[in-house]
């Protein structure tokens, strides 16, 4: 017995841990990459449709299903469809998997301003993540990883930002609205964080990658497949209900997990043979509002949820690789992106992953929180990870699924990433007594003032200014500035308090 608790705490060390992990994934990319390649079909083959349409000069041939992806990615798609197939589809999935490894990687140093973290931590916050999340990201790279891309061009416009590439994070930014029309949504939030450079970038690369079609169709066939994508988008997005769908393609879908799909499930009741009614005994229905007030009601929902984020993000962003808000709001925005839009699948909700990985950060750090906070995370993971029909078969999880347990699921990483708790006052409480909000707002605009820039590394930063800040305390905080000097050999300053 002793000797099975020793193997298992040996699995826990850092070392042994990365290891461990690494080779999990390892096996984990090459048995998905062989289904994802030979034997899945799905979005990919849809995709690769799109691009044959373009190639032959028609790129809107279809009856309205192209209408939810801009020209600019029916020409992405027709590079696919000019090469061989199983050679498009694993340089998808190998550019999908690369991308992942991209991302989390941004990510660690977006994020280190706002959670703090040991380096010996890293790696298990990483596989938390995940771990988490697995089912979602499983079931995208069936469709060779295309949401994945999308979340890395999103990551890597936030991470230009954070650098202060302005132009760089317009680029991606234009590339991922070009890609996916939903991104859009970044360009009323830089306007509300009143920066104005990486909007006006946004704008600039959106409308010239727009025009790079013309490259292959001619400059009047590209204004002409411009004016039908924006008709028949309108047309979509004027004819929506309650429960969103896409009106004149297909009817509406039990699968859709967008958010206006979950406020909607519960306002409305649907007869039996509706799309929307399951023949389980699972399966209730709540609401029975007609579908005007359903739809007046979902579109007051959503509209008063964007008020309260935007009162919680309607502070700018001054430095953003030293200020602790600006990863949570990234984040968020990057979850929004896929559950605003009128059609969002499972596989969409690997945009929750940097949600997730700010919350894994938390727990898994020196001044996790409890209570609440502790408990969120655990019972948010249940039905991402029990309720699909690998565990529980493909009745239940189809009926389960209908309670937009996922959706909640996500939101709920949304609302920790968003209320994660002042690292640098948490250090401090953890090990001396609390200081009061304006003694701790006014050492930290000193510190800054005296060292606006921040330094490479993130994570350092925050420790040297929690460090500082202990210092510029005085008194019994001295004891703090010396412990935050250890663990991230900050040399230490002369004690002038």
């Amino acid at each position: 017995m002793a000797t099975a608790a020793r193997f298992v705490r040996s699995l826990t060390q850092p070392p042994v841990l990365t290891r461990v992990l690494i080779g999990v994934a390892a096996v984990v990319v090459l048995v998905q990459g062989y289904r994802a390649v030979f034997v899945r079909t799905n979005d990919y083959n849809v995709h690769l449709e799109y691009g044959r349409f373009f190639l032959e000069g028609e790129p809107f041939k279809s009856d309205g299903a192209t209408a939810f992806y801009p020209l600019g990615r029916l020409w992405m798609n027709a590079s696919f469809a000019s090469i061989e197939y199983y050679t498009g589809r694993a340089l998808c999935y190998v550019a999908a998997i690369v991308s992942l490894g991209v991302t989390l990687r941004m990510w660690g140093e977006l994020a280190a301003r706002a959670v703090p973290m040991a380096a010996n931590k890293r790696t298990a916050a990483i596989g938390w993540t995940v771990a988490v999340l697995l089912p979602f990201i499983i079931r995208d790279l069936d469709e060779c990883g295309l949401q994945l891309l999308l979340l890395f061009f999103l990551t890597s416009a936030g991470y230009a930002f954070a650098h202060g590439w302005k132009r760089l994070s317009g680029f991606w930014l234009g590339f991922a609205i070009v890609y996916k029309a939903a991104p859009l949504l970044f360009l009323p939030l830089l306007i509300w964080k009143r920066e104005w450079r990486a909007a006006g970038w946004t704008i600039v690369f959106t409308i010239v990658l727009s025009t790079l079609p013309a490259t292959y169709l001619g400059w009047q066939e590209t204004v002409a497949a411009q004016r039908t994508w924006f008709s028949r988008a309108a047309g979509i997005l004027r004819n929506q209900q309650a429960y969103p769908s896409a009106p004149g393609i297909e009817q509406p879908k039990p699968q859709n997990v967008s958010l206006k799909a979950l406020i909607a499930r519960y306002l409305r009741t649907y007869p039996p043979g509706h799309s929307l009614h399951v023949d389980h005994p699972l399966f209730f229905q709540f609401g029975r509002m007609s579908e005007r007030v359903a739809a007046a009601t979902v579109m007051g929902v959503v509209l008063a949820l964007g008020a309260v984020i935007a009162w919680r993000m309607r502070r700018p962003w001054e430095t953003p690789l030293a200020n602790a808000d600006f990863a949570p709001e990234w984040a968020v925005a990057c979850l929004f992106v896929a559950i605003m839009s009128p059609l969002c699948w499972r596989q969409h909700l690997v945009m929750a992953l940097p949600c997730a990985y700010l919350v894994a950060r938390e727990r898994l750090s020196a001044t996790a929180s409890n209570g609440w906070r502790k408990w969120v995370p655990v019972f948010a993971a249940i039905p991402i990870l029990f309720f699909h029909r690998e565990v529980i078969g493909r009745d239940l999880a189809h009926v389960l699924l209908t309670y937009k347990f996922d959706t909640m699921a996500v939101l709920s990483y949304a609302l920790l990433a968003l209320t994660l708790p002042n690292a640098t006052a948490a250090m401090i409480a953890k090990v001396s007594p609390p200081v009061s909000a304006p003694t701790m707002k006014a050492a930290r605009q000193s510190l800054w003032t005296v060292s606006p820039t921040p330094t490479p590394c993130a994570e350092r930063c925050a420790f040297a200014e929690s460090a500082s800040i202990a210092r510029l305390l005085g008194g019994r905080y001295g004891d703090v500035a010396a412990c935050f000097d250890r663990r991230r050999h900050v040399p230490s300053a002369p004690d002038t308090s």
